[in-house]
């Protein structure tokens, strides 16, 4: 069955007044566009996303960040309360996120990087999405008669400043990634302005601004470059004074194996993704001490009568890329795809009609691997592991021949001196040579760095 999701960027409520909306012909008094498209869609799932800008703040009393974040949630939901949402949702179904963001108010002054909106609103996302929201996926191509689909709705209506574009930005790169594996229906929309001492009183109509039932599915291809410590930092310092080692976490994972990870899957490698895969959970374990750190960090003070909220700590660009990683892994854990050093070749031409079964090209080229292994290789195989250099070309006399990088990725990653070979119970089997697995991840990591 398909699932329906519909999300909302907010401000602050507070100040809202009761209007007539238009949706689809239909008349609604409210103080939200909210109200008229859960009535309208009746989605399985609402997110709400506000700002602990909005927090009611009181110089006189003892502030936390943690109470800062309570009180704006608990603005939105006291006005979710009041205003009917929860009698056409439960209140279980509705989520509220506070993330964080910036500017100067009469009474508190928010201080840090507005990036951290887009990159907090990304995780929660992922989070919500693997947590809660049951992807669907198939091994054949899609039918669009089958409800095996992601319904997104996303309302921009009463999202200000940076909230709307950067949670536009958020969805629509986690949608492409989503709809790999399934079918992702994709929809924006805005109302008409509230216009203050207006005499037209005419319903506001919410408009779809985007409509998108085909989605590109696009694998995510960014390049995570080693400063030297060979290390992933997920934080970056925005005081010079702050001790840049403190915003280090501590990881196995390297930016040679993420690019690598990534560069398996852009260009439809499978025995790469089965070896080079990384365990989801390693992901999310450095996701969440980063994520812990980012808001330990954040110090709430007084001066005079004003709160300084100030963060010293903002998310790098690999936080995201990270998240993006978590993502994928956890949707190719869905198919049963965890870390093998040696797979069977039925294993290798199943990610055809599995994970690349929406990249026509990617598939050509398994199936063009299949057809050469069955008609050069096969026959030859031993049970015992082989070069599949050695079996093509066995007349080389035992002199080395070079890797060729281009051939890694032109023929699906069975680049012939790379790959080696073996039948066993009548079935085929393949591995990397386990000398050369730095090779590879060099030609891997290059040839991602220079995908554009």
């Amino acid at each position: 069955m398909g699932k329906r999701v519909l999300i909302a960027t907010w401000g602050n409520p507070s100040f809202w007044n009761e209007v007539e909306y238009n949706f689809c012909g239909q008349i609604h008094k409210s103080k939200t566009s909210l109200l008229p498209l859960i009535k309208a869609l009746n989605p399985d799932l609402v997110i709400i996303f506000g700002l602990d800008t909005i927090a009611d703040i009181n110089p006189t009393k003892e502030l936390t960040y943690k109470s800062l974040k309570e009180s704006a949630e608990d603005k939105i939901r006291k006005f979710c309360q009041e205003n009917g949402i929860f009698n056409y949702l439960p209140e279980k179904r509705v989520i509220i996120v506070i993330p964080p963001g910036g500017g100067y108010f009469p009474s508190s002054t928010f201080l840090g990087k507005l990036q951290d909106f887009y990159h907090v609103v990304l995780h929660e996302l992922i989070t919500i999405f693997i947590e809660q929201i049951e992807i669907q996926h198939s091994t054949k191509y899609p039918d669009k008669n089958k409800k095996d689909f992601l319904e997104i709705h996303l309302d921009l209506t009463h999202g200000i400043n940076f909230m709307p574009a950067l949670t536009y930005r958020a969805i629509k790169e986690l949608v492409q990634i989503i709809d790999i594996f399934s079918n992702v229906h994709f929809f924006v929309y805005n109302s008409e302005p509230f216009v203050f001492n207006s005499s037209n009183r005419s319903p506001l109509t919410i408009h779809p601004v985007e409509e998108e039932t085909k989605i590109r599915p696009h694998f995510p291809h960014e390049y995570i470059e080693d400063n030297g410590s060979n290390k992933i930092s997920l934080l970056k310092p925005i005081t010079d004074n702050y001790d840049k080692k403190k915003a280090l976490i501590g990881s196995n994972i390297t930016p040679l194996d993420i690019n690598t990870f990534f560069c398996a899957l852009f260009y439809g490698l499978p025995l790469a993704i089965y070896t080079f895969f990384i365990e989801p959970n390693e992901l999310k374990i450095i996701i969440d001490n980063a994520t812990n750190l980012f808001f330990q960090k954040i110090e709430v003070s007084k001066e005079n009568t004003v709160v300084i909220v100030k963060r010293e700590l903002s998310f790098t660009e690999e936080f995201a890329i990270i998240n993006k990683a978590y993502l994928l892994a956890e949707l190719l854990s869905n198919q049963g795809i965890t870390q093998k050093d040696d797979i069977s070749f039925d294993a290798f031409t199943a990610m055809a009609d599995s994970v690349f079964k929406k990249f026509l090209n990617i598939r050509a080229t398994i199936f063009n691997e299949k057809h050469y292994f069955s008609k050069y290789i096969f026959d030859k195989s031993k049970p015992e592991w082989k070069s599949v250099i050695d079996i093509c070309q066995p007349d080389l006399n035992g002199k080395k021949s070079q890797p060729n990088p281009r051939n890694f990725i032109a023929h699906a990653g069975l680049e012939k001196t790379l790959t080696m070979i073996r039948k066993k119970d009548g079935n085929f089997f393949l591995k990397y040579d386990k000398t050369k697995i730095d090779i590879i991840k060099k030609i891997a990591n290059k040839a991602i760095k220079l995908k554009d």
